[in-house]
């Protein structure tokens, strides 16, 4: 089963360093251009559990963005499903 994470603000540094080599899903984001600065996460998964993780949370209404903490070799991919 798919949960969302008890939810507070963090920093991206703390983000990524708090969840390495992992997708996250960010709610009440802000941005400087395509950086995301800071934002409450609400699912951290590997890519294989993304489309579940992306039911549960469109389920609960909530809106917002994936983002990897760790660029995939070869690539910088921004991810909005």
């Amino acid at each position: 089963m798919v949960s969302v994470m008890e939810a507070t603000m963090m920093t991206w540094a703390e983000i990524k360093k708090e969840y390495p080599d992992r997708w996250v899903a960010l709610i009440e984001y802000k941005k400087d251009g395509p950086t995301i600065l800071e934002g409450i996460p609400v699912r951290v998964c590997e890519e294989k559990d993304m489309y579940a993780a992306e039911l549960e949370l469109r389920k609960k209404g909530l809106s917002f963005i994936w983002r990897r903490t760790t660029e995939l070799e070869g690539a910088n991919i921004i991810c909005k499903l």
